[in-house]
């Protein structure tokens, strides 16, 4: 349940700051280029670019409920996520809610927060380090 409210703050963050340009915000980006096609089309993209940084920056800044999500999201980052063991943040979601609440921490901060940006890395490697590339064991949790 932990995780889907957490999503549900990254949903409230990233869409509230694009509600009011149109409601198909979030179409699907176009690949980079055609040596990476299938790469592209079969990899998960990100919730944003690097040219919509300075706006999601100042959004999650200027009063409202966005704000109230982002602050939730860099409260567990800093106060929760250090207090567990890589096993205890994995054991349940497999990472799903862990990663996108580091990257929204480190990358929304100005500068950008060099604590999270490590602390993904860790994280990526410990993924890298533990489990198998056909691991699947999201399974046990339903998540398959």
């Amino acid at each position: 349940m932990r995780g889907i409210v957490q999503m549900c703050l990254v949903w409230t963050i990233v869409a509230g700051s694009t509600a009011a340009a149109s409601p198909r915000a979030f179409s699907p980006r176009s690949p980079a280029g055609t040596a990476d096609s299938i790469y592209n089309a079969n990899h998960p993209r990100l919730l944003f670019t690097g040219s919509e940084l300075p706006a999601l920056q100042q959004k999650v800044r200027d009063g409202g409920r966005d704000d109230t999500a982002y602050n939730a999201v860099r409260d567990i980052v800093k106060s929760v996520y250090p207090t567990k063991t890589e096993e205890q943040l994995f054991e349940d979601t497999f990472g799903v809610n862990i990663m996108p609440n580091l990257g929204i921490a480190a990358y929304l901060e100005t500068p950008t927060d060099q604590a999270a940006v490590e602390f993904g890395r860790h994280m990526t490697l410990y993924i890298a380090d533990t489990y198998d590339p056909d691991d699947n064991r999201t399974v046990r949790v339903g998540l398959s």
